[in-house]
């Protein structure tokens, strides 16, 4: 392979254009919030507890939705209470990524507040709160974690000791504000997946670098 060829192919994939689909993925945590591989379980009062952090992992990535999935906010906003809550759809047919945050304080006696933040590279399609839309949507879970049957949803209020969370104008950013003593803090949130790039993209890129290195004079 030429110098020319290497230094072409290098460019192309260098900007992304021969990736067959980009991965969505979480660019930062902060607060009081560990990002993780998914854990052997997250049962309430027996998996996984800590009085110090919440815990965010990936599920399911890069699903395309065999049916439409419930979710319980949607839009940019503040969600204190559950008349917040605006309850819609995903549709099926639609390609995300599933990720899985999970709060429980150790034992059943520790009142423990989380705070914390966590910005994606997409956009966030919707948020599930509730225990029976958790539940309904525990196949886009991790296939190596067991997940309660029930008191894992979010208490939600805005006063202490209940449970809130917001979405940022530009819909990457979720923080969330909640408190565990005897149940778990849990939330779903599932995200956009980037489109793949057009073949013409790719044949642009490559044609132009052709075209660029054919103009030059030679020494």
């Amino acid at each position: 392979m030429t110098k020319f060829k290497i230094l072409a192919t290098a460019a192309v994939v260098g900007s992304g254009l021969l990736a067959p689909l980009a991965q969505a993925g979480i660019v930062s945590v902060s607060g009081t919030v560990t990002q993780i591989s998914a854990p052997p379980s997250v049962v309430v009062n027996s998996g996984l507890e800590s009085n110090t952090t919440a815990f965010i992992f990936a599920e399911q990535q890069d699903v395309t939705l065999g049916a439409a999935v419930a979710v319980n906010a949607s839009a940019p906003g503040i969600y204190n209470s559950p008349g917040s809550l605006t309850s819609g759809s995903i549709a099926a047919g639609s390609v995300v990524s599933s990720y899985y945050y999970h709060a429980d304080s150790v034992g059943t006696r520790n009142s423990v507040t989380y705070r914390s933040t966590i910005v994606f590279d997409t956009d966030i399609l919707g948020i599930i709160v509730n225990d029976n839309t958790l539940i309904a949507s525990d196949w886009l879970g991790s296939g190596t974690t067991a997940y309660g049957t029930n008191n894992r949803g979010f208490e939600m209020g805005s006063a202490p000791g209940f449970d809130s969370f917001s979405i940022s104008i530009n819909g990457r950013t979720l923080t969330i504000l909640d408190t565990t003593t005897t149940l778990s803090d849990d939330m779903r949130i599932i995200t956009a997946v980037p489109e793949p790039a057009a073949p013409w993209l790719v044949a642009a890129a490559l044609g132009g670098l052709v075209l660029t290195r054919s103009r030059r004079k030679p020494v």
